[in-house]
């Protein structure tokens, strides 16, 4: 992993430019260059975004290091609950410029570089903020992926530095389409994302806010006349990419058949099987207790005010009890009717757009508005029509 590489490398290196920092001698001069690296994507989830980070070179003093605002420590205590909950603090660090490129060749993902515009004044105002950040006081920063992020720490800190006002014209894309245009809508991860990502997600990006990508940073950056152009350092192998075919679209697809399948036949024998409509619930009710933690339990603004908790309703819980319980029909009555206004109510969502909703939530939501309009029926018949 490129983060764990970059931690160890940060530990074990030390460097001429160690002394430097901690003694504060290195002063800037003509010789200092400073670059905006900007790094394709690769292959697993937390890479699929690219990456950001600042190079430092100055040969007169044989330096040549990269400041990375992307670093975590895995031996953080509750690491993994602070993930969960967005209370993980993320650092800035440093490395070896030699080993950061070495680690993206490996990973055969591309990465730009482009020299910072800066005055011999601006430079030493740069690296003074950089070594204040390196502080072991101020190397924490509690990450946030829109809005304070690897890509947007530096975005901050160059116009900053250039005393540039960021520009906040509005971009008409909105954050959830940013999303998609770097992650395949075939894959588990991008209808994962879409699922856990709430309303605030669809609001419209300003053209700095777009800049939590880095793409969207060296843009933003060449408009406003910060960076030269481009060069590419890191050329990957570009492989030819295959037509894979949309696994859970098929999935979910297969699901709903299956129901109408099931569903048609009951209806023909006049019978209710609950051990169907049981397994059925199971896995949407861990769907409904992962949306519920991420909205009211953990701080991760972005998963808040998610409205698949209208299909994925918490009244799943309570109907799954009913049906194991096999509570009176009237009873139960009531609840599949609450289940079905939180579907009536997730479809005029839809309507209005008021979120983006993926391929999962419709297929799942009309699957479930089988079986509990089913059930309804039948058990309406079995109460009030006996005769």
């Amino acid at each position: 992993m490129r983060y764990i590489t970059c931690l160890f490398a940060l530990i074990i290196s030390i460097s001429v430019f160690t002394i430097h920092a901690q003694n504060d001698v290195y002063t800037t001069s003509k010789h200092t260059k400073f670059s905006l690296l900007t790094c394709g994507p690769g292959e697993e989830l937390y890479t699929r975004f690219g990456h950001t980070a600042l190079r430092l070179h100055d040969d007169s003093v044989n330096i040549d290091v990269v400041f990375n605002y992307g670093l975590f420590d895995f031996n953080t205590p509750n690491f993994y609950l602070k993930f969960m909950n967005g209370e993980l603090d993320y650092l800035l660090g440093y490395g070896s410029y030699g080993r950061f490129i070495a680690s993206y060749t490996r990973e055969n993902r591309e990465v730009r570089e482009a020299e910072i515009i800066l005055s011999d004044n601006e430079k030493e105002v740069l690296w003074r903020l950089l070594s204040i950040n390196l502080q072991p006081e101020n190397r924490a920063y509690r990450y946030d992926f829109f809005f304070d992020n690897c890509a947007t720490r530096v975005r901050d800190l160059l116009f900053k530095v250039k005393n540039i006002p960021l520009p906040y014209q509005p971009t008409g894309v909105t954050y959830r389409q940013l999303l998609h245009e770097k992650n395949t809508s075939n894959s588990w991860s991008a209808q994962g994302i879409d699922l856990l990502l709430g309303a605030n997600t669809d609001s419209i990006a300003s053209v700095s806010g777009r800049a939590f990508l880095p793409d969207y940073l060296e843009a933003l950056c060449k408009e406003n006349g910060l960076i030269t152009t481009p060069k590419i350092v890191v050329n990957p192998i570009i492989e030819d990419e295959e037509n894979i075919v949309n696994i859970p679209n098929l999935l979910f697809t297969l699901l709903i058949l299956l129901t109408v399948l099931f569903t048609i036949y009951e209806s023909k024998q006049k019978q209710l099987n609950k051990w169907f409509d049981i397994t059925l619930l199971i896995p949407f009710i861990l769907l409904s207790l992962l949306f519920m933690y991420m909205w009211f339990i953990s701080s991760h603004l972005i998963c808040k005010w998610n409205w698949n908790l209208l299909w994925a309703s918490p009244i799943l819980i309570i109907l799954l009890i009913s049906i194991l319980k096999e509570i009176p029909a009237k009873r139960i009555m009531i609840q599949l009717a609450l289940v079905d206004a939180t579907l009536v109510a997730f479809i005029m969502l839809s309507i209005f757009a008021i979120e983006y909703f993926s391929n999962i939530a419709y297929l799942s939501a009309a699957t479930l508005a089988i079986r509990v309009n089913y059930r309804l029926y039948y058990t309406y018949n079995l109460t009030f029509r006996k005769k």
